[in-house]
């Protein structure tokens, strides 16, 4: 984002989204257009990103496209057992997801009533969606629930690191059959199965060894 309109997304955090994402317990430091909130061991982030003048729209100003991150310590520790690249961050994904379709936050100008009505826009939706998606996923059980429901699985990037991650909540939760189950119904079919050996050797490990 040039420099030049920071001023007109910080208006928007200042006198909109701060409101409802400090109610949410999360804080938001000086300048930054981050929000963070830390749940136990669980660190979640809101990135208010911002891309000016983008190509994709003819003629507008600004686009705000925030992401939203999660992410769980023991489950990318755990994950190690399995996957040599555990990645650093649970999820990270844009928020303006399936189920949560939105028209998108375009500002053609700066002139201050188009910026609060698209800021009004943006602190409804943060409310009513995104604060209980983050609420939803306070800790493991919850992340865990989240792939049990079919419905909730339309809320998160299902990208191949997150059958690992999912498997090594279970993990976790001392489920190794229902983790192995995880990775049996994505990865199926011999080379798939021997390109992540690795950790289907890790669940056959423990299933043996289990009394």
């Amino acid at each position: 984002m040039n420099v030049k309109y920071k001023p007109i997304a910080l208006y928007i955090l200042e006198n909109y989204t701060d409101e409802v994402m400090i109610e949410g317990g999360f804080k938001r430091r000086g300048n930054s257009l981050n929000y963070f909130r830390t749940i136990g061991t669980t660190k979640q982030k809101l990135d208010m990103a911002c891309f000016s003048h983008p190509p994709y729209y003819a003629g507008a100003l600004l686009h705000i496209y925030p992401y939203m991150s999660v992410y769980f310590p023991e489950i990318h520790k755990m994950a190690e057992n399995m996957i040599d690249d555990v990645g650093d961050i649970t999820i990270r994904q844009p928020i303006q997801l399936k189920p949560f379709d939105t028209t998108p936050w375009i500002l053609m100008t700066d002139a201050e009533e188009e910026v609060d009505e698209v800021a009004e826009k943006i602190k409804i939706y943060l409310k009513q969606y995104i604060l209980p998606l983050f609420d939803e996923l306070k800790d493991i059980d919850g992340y865990i629930d989240m792939y049990v429901q079919e419905q909730g699985n339309k809320k998160i990037v299902l990208s191949t690191e997150y059958y690992f991650y999912v498997a090594s909540a279970y993990v976790i939760k001392g489920e190794y059959a229902k983790g192995l189950e995880v990775l049996n119904k994505r990865f199926v079919g011999p080379a798939i199965r021997k390109r992540y050996t690795k950790a289907f050797a890790y669940f056959e490990t423990k299933l043996r060894e289990l009394p």
